[in-house]
């Protein structure tokens, strides 16, 4: 989990980027994170960790999604062109909705009366985990000044690296106490 928090930092540092022009990105990916992960307990009527409750979970994990959005005007700051600042605003927000479309498949499954298909469960995988950390690995390269054919690459790279994520975490989670989980 420590190599895919720090995603957008490795694939800037893999482009030769500078490091410190990353970190807005790098705050933006974690507080998605946090927020989706929240979001996904709520959603799967898992207890926050730290005892709030549903409606104060989901008012924290809103904020952090706002509060995620606005740590990319560091990027403007830091030197990042505006075009670029805003083609990675644009895909963070398609990614966002991507996540969010797999989150209600996912929902709506349980109601459909036939069963899922893998097929399925990969597209969803890839909606709900594989465009955010799509989004993560792009970021980082775009940032490093990356052309559009390697920032793609990366793309698909983190796209990946979110589906594995996510059927690693739906195994596991068919071993874990009764509790309702996204494969069940």
């Amino acid at each position: 989990d420590a190599t895919l928090t720090r995603l957008p930092l490795t694939v800037c540092q893999t482009q030769g980027g500078d490091s410190s022009k990353v970190v807005p990105v790098l705050a933006t990916w974690l507080l998605t994170q946090l927020a989706a992960k929240s979001l996904d307990d709520l959603e799967d009527q898992q207890a926050h960790p730290a005892g709030w409750s549903a409606p104060r979970s989901l008012n924290v994990a809103t904020a952090l999604l706002f509060v995620a959005h606005l740590a990319l005007d560091r990027l403007l700051e830091d030197g990042v062109g505006a075009e670029t600042v805003q083609r990675i605003r644009i895909r963070l927000d398609q990614a966002r909705l991507a996540a969010c479309a797999g989150q209600h498949e996912d929902l709506a499954i349980s109601t459909d009366d036939g069963a899922i298909t893998p097929d399925r469960w990969l597209q969803i995988a890839e909606r709900k985990s594989g465009a955010l950390l799509g989004w993560a690995a792009e970021a980082g390269a775009s940032v490093a000044g990356a052309d559009e054919a390697t920032c793609t690459a990366f793309h698909s790279y983190g796209c990946c690296l979110g589906v594995l994520l996510q059927v690693a975490d739906d195994y596991r989670d068919l071993w874990a106490a009764a509790a309702p989980h996204d494969l069940l």
